[in-house]
């Protein structure tokens, strides 16, 4: 009959069935490959993107299946990293690159935070830890009142760290006009910034916005006593 397909010989039925299998077997074994291989080259990733800020002692990522590991997503990261020096936008960078991951943590004993811009300083932390919940960014660490001095427009200095009214309080010293001027001032989340802003009458007027970034909206900024240090918390979200 016109049209009609020639019944299949059984050589020919062989090798479409060989072809089949062998195409189920490099299947199977490409994808064993990739479970065995995207996880470290993820974390070989991961690695050289902290290690411009320093040393990384170990980097663990868990993924299920690893195939979600070509479109960058993950299921956790975790970090141990040697003493760090990054600023406040390099931190954020870290956290843009893994925005696909659902839990992330990243550990360091050291972290010398570098602030620049309207507001210049370095403060050292120590025990901190940055950590990703979904859209939650917390960023948490120990810091010693004395170690904390920042310069501000106008010539005027921030110095101390101070939790004694239950919130952040920084010492604010400078002058105006010949006069001598000093107070406390207060740090805390405004409108997705960290700011310092001066506790006295209309000191609104006088907000130095410390950092601001359009990639995350800063909630809160807390302060309690740790013994002889402080705990400084910085809690965020993902902003687009």
């Amino acid at each position: 009959m016109p049209g009609a397909r020639a019944p299949l010989t059984s050589g020919r039925r062989r090798w479409l069935l060989f072809a089949a299998g062998a195409a189920a077997v490099v299947l199977v074994v490409a994808l064993v490959v990739a479970e065995l291989a995207l996880p470290g080259i993820a974390a070989q990733r991961v690695r050289d993107r902290v290690e411009r800020y320093g040393p990384v002692r170990s980097v663990a990522v868990h993924a299920q299946p690893a195939l979600e590991l070509l479109w960058n997503d993950a299921e956790s990261i975790a970090v141990h990293a040697g003493p760090m020096r990054a600023t406040p936008a390099d931190l954020v960078g870290l956290q843009a690159s893994i925005g696909g991951v659902g839990r992330a943590e990243l550990r360091s004993p050291e972290l010398d935070l570098a602030i620049s811009g309207i507001a210049a300083a370095v403060v050292p932390l120590s025990d901190v830890r940055l950590a990703k919940r979904g859209e939650i960014l917390t960023a948490t660490g120990l810091v010693r009142s004395s170690e904390v001095h920042a310069s501000l427009p106008a010539g005027f200095q921030a110095q101390g760290l101070y939790a004694e009214s239950g919130r952040p309080e920084v010492d604010v010293s400078g002058e105006v006009l010949g006069a001598r001027l000093s107070g406390r001032a207060a740090l805390s989340a405004s409108e997705g910034r960290i700011v310092v802003e001066p506790e006295i009458p209309f000191g609104s007027l006088a907000t130095v916005t410390v950092f601001a970034d359009p990639r995350v909206y800063v909630e809160a900024v807390t302060v309690v006593p740790d013994g002889q240090e402080l705990a400084l918390t910085v809690r965020a979200r993902r902003v687009g």
